[in-house]
């Protein structure tokens, strides 16, 4: 019993005291994550892949899933202009380095989708241009999409430092929450 006791705090007291271990929630693990919103659930399944480069990759796909359970439909994620949709997004991370990737926050009743993105055109530890999209869950038409992410903000910063992506996306979801 002892040895359990013992090897449970060395355990508690390496999980404390290395913060990321409890707070790293970015990028998404592959599985599925759950929302309630009114009629029933926003899912989000991630799955991941590696490509022959070494670049780790998530695919992420949103769903609605009605509280009757019986129907199933995907949740598209719309830009500002016609085309911008997307039904699938990823992220994609080499290294150290991730690249692109989202998050969900709830905000009350209302989900929001933020993705962060850093464009390097020389090399991963290059300056690249900075993109932070915000999207709002709204409900849509019921026989096609009865929700998607609207896109209600886009603000690119030219030729930033480079920036670990998971850091601008939890200064950003706790923005979200003021």
């Amino acid at each position: 019993m002892r040895k359990y006791f013992v090897a449970f705090f060395a355990w508690a007291v390496l999980f404390v005291a290395n913060p990321a271990a409890w707070s790293q929630a970015i990028p998404y693990k592959p599985g599925r994550y759950s929302w309630k919103v009114d009629g029933g659930l926003i899912q989000l399944v991630a799955a991941s892949y590696t490509n022959r480069n070494s670049f780790d990759n998530r695919a992420y796909t949103f769903y609605f899933e009605s509280a009757d359970k019986k129907q199933l439909y995907i949740v598209p994620v719309t830009g500002t202009k016609p085309g911008d949709t997307v039904l699938t997004t990823t992220s994609a991370a080499g290294g150290d380095w991730l690249f692109t990737d989202l998050a969900v926050r709830r905000q009350g009743n209302v989900l929001h989708l933020i993705k962060v993105r850093q464009d390097t055109t020389s090399g991963w530890a290059e300056s690249g241009d900075l993109t932070v999209e915000r999207y709002l869950l709204k409900k849509g038409d019921d026989e096609e999409f009865p929700y998607q992410f609207v896109q209600q903000t886009k603000t690119t910063t030219p030729a930033a430092p480079r920036v670990s992506v998971d850091e601008v996306l939890k200064q950003q979801l706790k923005s979200a929450t003021r």
